[in-house]
């Protein structure tokens, strides 16, 4: 009876091993990306008070500049300064310590860990 049932199970193994399948491609058609890319190198200064001003290193910014909005923990900072080397950003009063992020349109770029004073 033992040897009946391993037989029958390796042959259902063996059986749901086939590769005959062909699925389409989940990603295709998909939006292009954007071309953005933020550091994840410490900003500098590491850590600030409300109406700082903080540099984080990114690539791709400023083509997107106009649609640009950066957020500290949720709370969205102000946008001194994009260029090809990254983006400069005002620290908010409400802002907290934890993540950073920069949202184009209904993509988010997550950033290095924020600190608040």
């Amino acid at each position: 009876m033992r040897r009946i049932t391993t037989a029958v199970l390796l042959m259902l193994a063996i059986g749901a091993c086939k590769k005959d399948e062909k699925y389409e491609d989940p990603y295709a058609g998909g939006k292009e990306p954007l071309g953005v890319q933020l550091s994840t190198e410490i900003p500098a200064p590491s850590e600030a008070a409300p109406g700082t001003v903080i540099t984080f290193k990114g690539k791709g910014l400023v083509k997107h500049k106009d649609a640009l909005l950066f957020n500290f923990n949720g709370e969205p900072g102000e946008i001194v300064k994009v260029d090809s080397a990254g983006i400069q950003v005002k620290v908010p009063v409400a802002a907290s310590t934890g993540v950073t992020s920069a949202t184009i349109g209904d993509q988010i770029f997550w950033s290095a860990l924020q600190s608040k004073r």
